[in-house]
């Protein structure tokens, strides 16, 4: 074989293993990013109950809960962050029982609640609850017969 023949051999070979080690590299970042978006089985953020939390944001107005329907799982904590965007004083307080009116209103039945001013935020949380729908009101009195009413639903 030739001294030109032999160089453009190993030119050719050089050239194929260039291209093959590019091929490699880019296959390995492939498997790499498949890797970081396939399943992960951090349970922190898992609402299905036996671990983690549940979050629920919620904002109220005059007179309004928005959403005015929340959910949760059972038997697993709950962060509630509520804001109040309307000019008065709001919460969120969450019943045990059923009220049809403020006079139904006592201190017993309330779970949980969350108050805050025109214009701010509250955040708190609360151990699991049971399985099950529950009132959700807001207590400043006249606030329930003006219609802030909504309801947390609690499954799993």
């Amino acid at each position: 074989m030739s001294p030109g023949h032999r160089y453009t051999r190993l030119l050719i070979q050089g050239v194929a293993l260039t291209k093959i080690s590019r091929l490699v590299v880019l296959l390995a970042a492939l498997s790499l990013v498949a890797a970081a978006c396939g399943d992960d089985d951090d349970t922190s953020d898992d609402t299905s109950g036996g671990g983690g939390s549940t979050s629920v944001t919620v904002s109220g107005s005059e007179f309004a809960f928005d959403p005015d329907s929340a959910a949760a799982a059972a038997d697993t904590p709950i962060e509630v962050a509520f804001s109040n965007v309307g000019a008065v004083e709001h919460n969120w307080t969450i019943l045990s029982e059923n009220i049809s009116a403020e006079s139904d209103l006592s201190e017993d039945i309330v779970v949980f609640t969350l108050t805050a001013a025109p214009g701010s935020s509250a955040s708190g949380s609360l151990p699991g609850l049971s399985a099950g729908t529950y009132q959700v009101v807001c207590s400043i009195p006249g606030h329930v017969a003006a219609g802030m009413v909504g309801e947390l639903v609690v499954s799993g």
